[in-house]
């Protein structure tokens, strides 16, 4: 229902943020090509964009989600690489644990350990925690939300617990 009301944002880069919210779970059943559609268009809404990184973070979930997991390296690479203002950290982990993901989905658990790890590492040294009361500015609470979900997921893949992870569907 979300998607169907906001499929044609008025302004593009809030596809990026639509886009995201159908995806930091793995199996929300949302329509890829939807989803992959407003994440390209939020891309081409500029590159002197300061949430560019974001863009970049949510065209490489994408592409996970739909099990290209050859191409998400250089997409999480584009937003991790991107410097940030602000609450901007949480950024970082969410990239790096889409980053491991894919590692793992190719079969490089040493590379998959590694980004795990770095975004464990940003997460307790820069991210709020849950016990204080304050998840961060504005709306970054959302992406503090998406960051832990996609915590989650990883360590439950990298871990070798069955995967929540559907298989890519064609629509």
């Amino acid at each position: 229902e979300f998607l169907d009301r906001f499929s044609r944002p008025k302004d593009a880069a809030d596809g990026e943020m639509i886009a995201k919210a159908c995806l930091f779970v793995p199996a929300s059943g949302a329509d890829l090509a939807i989803v992959e559609r407003l994440a390209e268009a939020a891309l081409r809404a500029g590159e002197k964009d300061p949430f560019l990184s974001y863009r970049y973070f949510t065209k490489g979930l994408v592409e996970y989600r739909q099990g290209r997991f050859g191409s998400v390296s250089n997409w999480m690479r584009k937003s991790i690489d991107d410097p940030f203002y602000g609450d901007g950290q949480m950024r970082y982990v969410q990239s790096y644990m889409v980053l491991a993901m894919a590692q793992q989905q190719l079969k490089q658990p040493e590379e998959a350990r590694k980004a795990f790890a770095k975004g464990l590492e940003i997460k307790e040294a820069k991210l709020p925690k849950l016990d204080s009361g304050d998840l961060g500015t504005g709306w970054y609470w959302r992406d503090w939300i998406i960051a832990h979900a996609l915590m989650n997921e990883a360590k439950a893949l990298i871990e070798g617990q069955p995967s929540t992870t559907k298989e890519p569907t064609q629509k």
